[in-house]
């Protein structure tokens, strides 16, 4: 039945206490963490004014009996006036299996990602790599969320709700993956296939590397002949070479553009990709030497 038809006739009554789930915190914030604080401030954005307030009460006294996290769905009872407790659900959208397939390629492809999930913490710009394949772990708006309450109260959200959102928060202090299993992954299928996606990749670096000493090898460097009149080290004298300063660092692509690129592939990349970041680098020396008093 829609809350409208109870607004006219719904009289408040005074609060059964109960003793359920308490807030850690009797004053101040309720979330400690930065995510439990950014979950919080979506139900902050509402515009609550004394419903919030109520709803944290409610939070600290232990009017919340039972909390369950599940795929898409935060479900709670809460006591409230009547002898019955309202049953309170907050709901978003989970997230599709390729997608998560999307973003644990993301979280791997970072050590400091990775590190930290399996570590048991939540990286504070982990939204990034959800970002990048346009995707978000926490609701960035309130549409994002779908709120019900079997309380008469006509307003949405009302103070059982919010309620809930306080000991949700407090929730994730303690555990955040439990908003990885709120969007569709709990965290031992995260793990588990961060873990296989690390092995993979550290395969293929370990694959890539036996390809490099191969390509090494197979590379041939003709015989140059000494110029009369350069003397090496180790020859009876050597060579006492104070660089010129440069006027200007050139560009890396420079001396490539004289004439035609070398026609030389290593691991299906041309020669030039490797040569352009080591020319540059070679500059760098220069230029440090050419300012050496």
């Amino acid at each position: 039945m829609p809350r409208n038809y109870y607004s006219n006739w719904y009289v408040s009554k005074p609060t059964i206490k109960a003793d359920g789930i308490k807030t850690k915190t009797a004053r101040g914030e309720i979330s400690q963490t930065w995510w439990g604080k950014r979950f919080v401030s979506i139900l902050e954005g509402f515009g609550l004014g004394a419903r919030l307030d109520r709803g944290r009460r409610y939070a600290r006294q232990g009017q919340v009996l039972s909390v369950e996290v599940s795929s898409g769905t935060v479900s709670a009872t809460v006591q409230g006036s009547s002898s019955k407790p309202y049953k309170v659900s907050i709901t978003i959208h989970s997230l599709a299996e390729k997608s998560w397939k999307q973003v644990e390629a993301k979280l791997v492809e970072k050590a400091k990602y990775l590190a930290k999930l399996l570590s048991g913490d939540m990286p504070s710009d982990i939204d990034e790599a959800f970002l990048d394949v346009n995707l978000s772990l926490f609701p960035e708006r309130q549409s994002d969320l779908v709120t019900e309450c079997s309380c008469p109260d006509y307003s949405n959200p009302c103070k059982h709700i919010a309620a809930v959102v306080y000991i949700f928060s407090e929730m994730l202090d303690d555990d955040p993956f439990l908003m990885f299993k709120w969007r569709g992954r709990d965290k031992s299928t995260l793990l588990s296939n961060l873990r296989v996606l690390k092995g993979k990749n550290e395969e293929n670096s370990k694959s890539n590397t036996t390809n490099w000493l191969k390509a090494l090898e197979s590379i041939t460097v003709p015989n140059i002949d000494k110029p009369a009149n350069l003397q090496f080290w180790g020859d009876e004298e050597k060579i006492h070479y104070q660089p010129k300063p440069l006027t200007h660092k050139p560009h890396p692509l420079a001396i490539f553009n004289e004439g035609e690129l070398p026609p030389i592939s290593i691991l299906g990349k041309n020669l030039t990709e490797y040569l352009v970041p080591a020319y540059d680098f070679f500059i760098n020396i220069y230029e440090a030497l050419s300012n050496d008093d």
